[in-house]
């Protein structure tokens, strides 16, 4: 639970091959209900590199919906209400199809109470700073529907 900040993203994505770097400084606040919103105001861009290009990454909006855990794993899932999107673009600005909205996702998480998290998705880490001394990551027994636009 509480509030955490992306140190950044890393990796290479197990579907395309691409290597993933950037994205400091996005929020996801967690609440002790299991409702987790993601805010990625002030963040850097991701980078994505895939045969010699280099694409960038930026979101808009919030992220909202319920998490869950068990076994080591995350699921999330966007409630009604959530307006994050990505946007990719060329090394040219040039950008590349439509915003696409938010999806859900399980992953696998590790956690290190009021210090560190880790969300690992399809070969990329998310690493998060805890905002706080009291955070702590999502409970193994959070199971909860997200309301309506959640906060």
């Amino acid at each position: 639970m509480g509030t955490w900040t992306t140190t950044g993203v890393s990796g290479t994505q197990s579907a395309s091959g691409a290597s993933v770097s950037g994205g400091a400084g996005q929020l996801l606040t967690i609440s002790s209900d299991g409702i987790m919103t993601i805010d990625p105001t002030g963040s850097q861009p991701v980078q994505l590199s895939l045969e010699g290009q280099t694409y960038t990454v930026t979101q808009a909006g919030v992220g909202s919906g319920s998490v869950t855990t068990s076994g080591g794993q995350l699921t999330y899932k966007t409630a009604e209400g959530d307006s994050l999107s990505s946007t990719i673009a060329a090394s040219d600005g040039t950008t590349i199809g439509t915003p696409a909205a938010d999806e859900g996702f399980t992953a696998s998480y590790t956690c290190t109470p009021g210090q560190t998290m880790t969300i690992t998705e399809n070969g990329v880490t998310y690493s998060f700073t805890s905002g706080n001394t009291t955070t702590q990551g999502p409970s193994p027994s959070a199971s909860v529907t997200a309301s309506p636009t959640p906060t």
